[in-house]
């Protein structure tokens, strides 16, 4: 036991080491981030560097953080970097806002005023691609800093804190403008202290789509009978809600998109009684897929919509929408206010925006400033070939032809490369090759009787699958390597009837692969073919409503005939009635009366009841059943009924204890994949944290969303324990068992960690490579502590 706890922490110690390598963050990066004064600047340039920039380029913008204005402390004269070019500016921030939904014509008369003032020439429509991960918080970063923000702000997503890195808003700060912000609290969280006037809203109870948009524009009212500020920046969430509950072709997403055009408007008549000179910014930070997820880094999620409106346009009536990239406002913005581009900043200005407010000498100068920026950075690739051009911003600005100047900053400017731990990583990699070389020496020391064969088809389905993850291709669709995995297990078990003359086993054999053939057939998952229709579409459709909800019925019917059935767990039907209720009626009582019934059974049960697993497995079901989307109800009927037959053919057959532990954990990611999910972030469900809960409390969404996402793998390894303490075998705690259960999660581990050091350079790291290290991360980490809860409960 102590050897065995003692690898399973060396375990854990090397995720959390390669994490901390890989995204180069770390425990003492976060406690100096914490104590940070709320308006520190960031790292300055050296002299050397500050020196290569003449002065004429970008006066006051790398002047020490003491001497600008704005900042509480500080000293010296009060200045601005310049004269603003806009009055006022608004920055209208809608959660979720893909580009289709406004610029196509199904959603146009949704944004009907925008669409109006596109066609009059006094708004630029733009498609801003976003980077992976499409996540809020690295999107709001991406949005003020300019820069692609790295993939580890996803893990912190649901906590953000002081940011430090320049920023639009902390120019502006510096700059003296006055600022009011109403909406998500993330912004606060990112820069407190720094608005005149502020009031937050929580971005996580996503079954509220309503007022949390209402307690914005309340806020915006009030804000029209003033004129006290120079930027009001508004961050709706509804839309995205919404998008998580019900997709994003939902009859709530007409509705919603009508409301924000409402929004806009009132802002831009503001903005035209006022001056006329103002603009009125319109953006998404992130789509969202046909689920209503976002994360990944498919079209739908990273396509986002950028509308620039103004009275002061002149007939800026372009022929199509173009793409920009979404780094690009913050350039774009902080010229029009008057102030430093933010240091880091690695996007281009938005030329036609700026054509409409700035005189050709002022886009000249502002184009020279970013090249000094980017050049002192080291970031044009070949300075030399074009030094006929970026030497005119030291000789003549006047010379310059903008248009030729802004393609090739466009062409030229590299990103900045990441920097790896590599050390660290290594060492996670050795010291879980040691720990899987532990779990399978112990595992596989002794041989019984009939196990050779086992053995050598289980290792050969370990290394092939592991190292199948060293392609981008085969990790975007892992779920073919298990469901291949799984229809040759049951290949394998027809045989081994055929040749044992078991006629009943060779039916309950047929009935899983018909059972298989109707799962993956249900959700269709990965990245190549994720697009197309699935059953589980069809019956999302608003006019097959009828149709889910006898789906549903018959799925609920079928278990309480199951439970009635094998006579077990007998106690989960008031759990699984309600959990019907709760699917077809969305009766929220009905939810809490599963979440007491599981909570009574797990507690409350006897620990030396040998049917202690059965019975927690079935108030797992109940569970599951009111936490996945009401279409994939009939898939955990359909995993209820395999796991019978499973169960049933093993006990048959005289099979090996360690392919049984194979079958099982090919079973459980089987499953995982089934039921929806992939090695993308996006298909994580938010809404399965807030099922029949009206508030918000962290902790527990996080839990039920963690339950949700793994709960195929649950109920395999519950189903793992019931099957050797029924059929009066070694229970769970003969530790070869666990050994081996442990070495193959390590295995895959393993192999992902060096996959991902060795292709750390990858063109699909941060898309393809990253996503499946967090997801292998969580899994290993998961799986340990399960197995330390079977052992605790001696299941």
């Amino acid at each position: 036991m102590r050897t065995l706890i003692t690898l399973i922490g060396l375990h854990i110690a090397s995720v959390l080491l390669f994490l901390s390598g890989f995204f180069s963050v770390s425990l003492l990066d976060t406690i100096q981030h914490d104590r940070e004064t709320p308006h520190s600047p960031p790292p300055p340039l050296s002299r050397l560097q500050q020196s290569e920039i003449s002065t004429t380029l970008c006066p006051g913008c790398y002047e020490d953080v003491q001497q600008q204005p704005g900042v509480p402390g500080s000293s010296g004269p009060e200045k601005n970097i310049s004269k603003p070019f806009v009055d006022k500016l608004v920055l209208i921030l809608i959660d979720a806002l893909r580009a289709d939904f406004v610029f196509t014509v199904k959603y146009e008369g949704s944004f009907g005023f925008v669409a109006e003032q596109m066609r009059n020439g006094k708004a630029l429509g733009f498609i801003a691609n976003a980077r992976t991960p499409t996540v809020t918080l690295p999107r709001i970063k991406a949005l003020t800093t300019g820069v692609v923000p790295d993939f580890s702000d996803v893990i912190v997503n649901f906590g953000a804190s002081r940011l430090l890195t320049d920023s639009v808003v902390r120019q502006w700060a510096l700059g003296g403008r006055r600022m009011v912000f109403y909406g998500d609290d993330t912004w606060m969280k990112l820069f407190p202290d720094t608005f005149l006037r502020s009031e937050g809203v929580s971005s996580f109870f996503v079954n509220d789509y309503t007022e949390v948009d209402n307690n914005v524009t309340r806020n915006i009212e009030k804000e029209l009978l003033r004129s006290d500020w120079d930027v009001t920046i508004v961050h709706l969430l509804g839309l995205d809600h919404i998008g998580h509950l019900a997709g994003p072709h939902s009859s709530l997403v007409d509705p919603k998109l009508r409301e924000m055009d409402r929004v806009v408007r009132k802002m831009y008549r503001f903005i035209e009684n006022q001056s006329g000179n103002g603009l009125v910014v319109l953006f998404g930070d992130h789509g969202m897929t046909d689920t209503g997820s976002h994360g990944g880094s498919s079209a739908t999620e990273t396509e986002t919509a950028m509308v620039f409106l103004s009275p002061a346009f002149r007939n800026a009536n372009p022929p199509s929408v173009a793409s920009i990239a979404q780094v690009d406002l913050a350039s774009t913005v902080s010229i029009l206010m008057g102030t430093a581009i933010p240091r880091e900043n690695t996007g281009r200005p938005i030329l036609p925006v700026l054509k409409q407010f700035l005189p050709v000498d002022a886009l000249q100068t502002a184009l020279c400033d970013l090249y000094a920026q980017l050049s002192v950075r080291r970031m044009i690739r070949d300075e030399e070939k074009h030094r006929d051009v970026f030497g005119l911003c030291t000789r003549n600005v006047s010379h310059i032809d903008v248009d030729t100047f802004d393609k090739i900053l466009a062409t030229e400017t590299r990103e900045e490369s990441k920097a790896y731990n590599v050390i660290s990583m290594g060492c996670a990699v050795i010291i879980l090759l040691l720990v899987t070389a532990c779990h399978l020496k112990a595992a596989l020391r002794s041989r019984m009787k009939g196990e050779n064969r086992g053995q050598r088809w289980m290792m050969a389905v370990l290394v092939f699958h592991a190292s199948s993850f060293l392609s981008s291709s085969f990790i975007e669709e892992e779920h073919q390597m298990w469901y291949y995995w799984v229809s040759t297990v049951y290949l394998m078990l027809l045989w081994r009837c055929l040749t044992e003359k078991k006629t009943k086993g060779m039916c309950y054999v047929l009935g899983l692969m018909v059972i298989q053939r109707v799962l993956r057939e249900w959700n269709r998952t990965g990245d190549k073919w994720a697009g197309l229709p699935d059953v589980g579409d069809w019956l999302r459709e608003p006019d097959h409503n009828f149709s889910l909800n006898a789906v549903v019925g018959l799925s609920i019917l079928s278990q309480l005939v199951l439970v009635y059935i094998t006579g077990n767990a007998r106690r989960s039907v008031p759990g699984i009635i309600a959990a019907g209720l709760y699917q077809i009626f969305g009766l929220n009582w009905a939810a809490w009366i599963v979440y007491g019934n599981l909570f009574v059974t797990v507690l409350f049960g006897k620990r030396t009841n040998p049917r202690r697993a059965d019975i927690c497995q079935f108030g797992l079901l109940c569970l599951i059943t009111i936490l996945v989307r009401p279409h994939n109800v009939v898939l955990v009927t359909g995993l209820m009924v395999k796991e019978r037959f499973i169960r049933i053919v093993l006990k048959d057959l005289e099979i090996p204890n360690r392919l049984i532990c194979l079958i099982y954990h090919s079973e459980a990611w089987c499953s995982w994949f089934a039921l929806g999910n992939s090695n993308s972030i996006s298909t994580i469900d938010v809404s399965a944290g807030f099922v029949g809960i009206n508030f918000y409390f962290a902790p527990l969404h996080a839990v039920l969303i963690l339950l949700h996402t793994y709960c195929g793998p649950i109920f395999w390894l519950l189903s793992f324990c019931c099957f050797f303490s029924l059929n009066k075998q070694p229970r769970i705690c003969d530790w070869k068992t666990v050994h081996l259960g442990l070495g193959i999660r390590s295995c895959f581990g393993l192999m992902a960690f060096l996959s991902c050091t060795v292709q750390r350079y990858h063109l699909f790291v941060w898309t393809v490579f990253a996503p499946k290290i967090l997801y292998e991360s969580v899994h290993s980490v998961a799986f340990c502590f399960c197995m330390i809860g079977a052992l605790l409960l001696k299941i």
